[in-house]
């Protein structure tokens, strides 16, 4: 019995040995994150804590990041202020989390998450957390306790990621606007976004929906929780709302389920709801990448926006001068597509005809019959560029897809249902040129895996928008 005791002790002080060697060795190995979107969570971190004085704190996710001019609401505000959202894939809780010891007497605090399922929850990703605080370890002394078990028990797979980008000196420093590059100061995304680049001006992967049931009750009353909190220091807390995409309202939402969801808000809330959704509802011009993501105009009518809000609640009867673009914002016309392109697979597919180009939404009966394809590029000069849900469910013995730079809108499920689809092999080392939602291998087979060029690895697996399908990008052999 002794013996059997002994033995126990001397394996669970090997065990945290071993794992106090690996945490010790992850510390000390330079940051490999440093260059990513999620990077930018040291830079508003710091920032927020480097301000004692009277501030707004406006937190939320990537739509706060990507939709706020915060020196120009200094100036019609003349008050510091604080970007605090980052990342969908790190949730609101983290950032209510890290903000809260931070808030002082006089603070204006303005919570704005998406209108999404995930980001309206108490949604936790660890993974992505530990990506974000790779830079500043000091982070962590404010992330919840709560949420302490789900960091350890990703920490593993941190640390042996980390260990391979340090080992093969090939460390993700993303191409386009998901670099740490694109924050100035303040942590607005500063990178030159000038027009709509989504296929039909919305993310058909994202719809908007404000049915009530979007909001979870714990999210409510964590909220209800964070503002008692912050109340207590002589702060005010304030709802609002994400821009939205007009384009991506789920169908047949109307203005009396907007109002509905509205009043459920104020009635479920302790603190106010200081916006009205429909002022920030925005028509398709205004976005840039995602639903929720504005370009450079865009910007600026929503900052005015918040502005406006917030000089409400002040009780501040000022003008707010800032200059609303007059047109919006419409790209240039693209160069026809090359016929000299390898299309010769277009037998093997069933398309359908879009606003913008050709949507591949089955297999015709040869295309049933290969087990390998290459998606073409265009057809009689019409770009190809979507793939519908369940576009290969009628193959029984596909096994492979290669997908080329033209593709710019994978629907979620694409692949779902093709049983023996093994690999799907990605042609373009940019993963901003197709976006995808959380949901891309919904009904895909276990099996299934995303194959890209060794040198654009890094770049997929710290995507903003592939990081959700990390686990399954392996680069090709």
């Amino acid at each position: 019995m002794k013996k059997n005791v002994i033995s126990a002790v001397l394996i669970v002080f090997v065990v945290l040995l071993i794992f106090s060697v690996l945490i010790g060795f992850c510390f000390g190995i330079p940051s490999q994150y440093d260059n990513t979107f999620l990077a930018g969570l040291s830079l508003k971190y710091n920032r927020l804590n480097s301000i004692e004085k009277q501030k707004i704190v406006i937190i939320g996710g990537s739509s706060v990041a990507f939709g706020i001019d915060s020196q120009l609401m200094e100036r019609e505000l003349n008050l510091p202020v604080v970007n605090f959202g980052l990342y969908a894939s790190l949730g609101t809780k983290i950032m209510l989390d890290l903000a809260k010891d931070s808030i002082n007497e006089n603070d204006i605090v303005i919570i704005a998450p998406e209108q999404d399922s995930q980001t309206l929850s108490l949604f936790f990703n660890s993974e992505s957390t530990w990506q974000a605080v790779d830079s500043n370890f000091s982070i962590l002394k404010d992330v919840d306790k709560d949420d302490s078990a789900s960091m350890v028990g990703a920490s593993l797979q941190y640390i042996a990621d980390k260990y391979e980008y340090w080992r093969k000196n090939n460390k993700p420093n993303p191409k386009g606007v998901y670099n740490i590059k694109s924050f100035n100061e303040y942590g607005d995304i500063v990178y030159p976004k000038e027009y709509n680049i989504m296929v039909g001006g919305y993310d058909k992967n994202k719809e908007i929906s404000f049915d009530t049931s979007i909001i979870s009750a714990d999210f409510i009353d964590y909220l209800n929780d964070f503002n008692k909190s912050i109340s207590k220091k002589g702060a005010r807390v304030y709802f609002s709302f994400s821009p939205m995409n007009r384009n991506a309202l789920l169908e047949n939402t109307t203005e009396d389920t907007i109002l509905n969801y509205y009043n459920y808000l104020q009635e479920k809330f302790e603190f106010p709801v200081m916006s009205n959704p429909n002022d920030y509802l925005m028509d398709k011009e205004w976005f840039y990448d995602s639903n929720f993501h504005l370009n450079n105009s865009g910007v600026l009518i929503h900052t005015a926006n918040v502005i406006n809000d917030i000089k409400l609640v002040l009780k501040d009867n000022s003008k707010t001068n800032i200059e609303l673009p007059q047109e919006k914002p419409v790209p240039p016309n693209e160069e026809d597509s090359n016929n000299e392109d390898d299309n010769s697979d277009y037998k093997f597919f069933i398309f359908e005809h879009t606003t913008n180009g050709l949507k591949i939404v089955g297999l015709s009966e040869l295309g049933k019959k290969e087990k390998s394809l290459i998606l073409p590029k265009n057809i009689s000069n019409i770009k190809v560029l979507e793939i519908a849900e369940n576009a290969f469910e009628s193959s029984s013995v596909l096994e492979e897809i290669t997908i080329h730079e033209n593709i710019k809108l994978l629907q979620n499920g694409c692949f779902g249902n093709a049983v023996n689809l093994k690999s799907i092999i990605i042609e373009c080392d940019n993963p901003d040129n197709t976006p995808i939602g959380a949901d891309l291998l919904l009904n895909a087979s276990p099996d299934l895996y995303i194959y890209v060029d060794e040198s654009a690895y890094g770049d997929y697996v710290a995507n903003y928008f592939w990081g959700n399908v990390a686990s399954r990008i392996k680069i090709i052999s």
